[in-house]
């Protein structure tokens, strides 16, 4: 048997929100924006236009990742876990298994 793991913004940790994420990495965005806009000198390339419309555009799209997901979406992971885990749908054993070996 295969196994395969799936991995989305919405699988965080429990205390942790997915328009969290976004939030946070928006905020280091904006902090990188300001950076190269005061620090980088300008030569006569366009390495510091192009670095500050690319991380001004990374910066769009988490804010408006951040509004849709603050805004648009339901988070229901709380009730898909309580269905996971009712009682009266999953398997559940207790006491002593003498035939089951443990590998470390």
């Amino acid at each position: 048997m295969n196994y395969y793991t799936y991995w989305s913004i919405s699988d965080l940790p429990s205390n942790t929100r997915s328009f969290d994420v976004f939030f946070w990495v928006a905020i280091v965005s904006l902090i990188l924006w300001i950076l190269i806009k005061k620090f980088k000198r300008k030569n006569n390339d366009y390495e510091k236009l192009m670095l500050l419309w690319s991380v001004g555009a990374v910066f769009s799209l988490l804010v408006i990742m951040f509004f849709y997901l603050k805004l648009y979406t339901t988070d229901t992971r709380e009730a898909r876990y309580d269905v996971l885990y009712d009682k009266n749908t999953s398997l559940y054993g207790s006491g002593f298994m003498p035939f089951v070996r443990v590998y470390f």
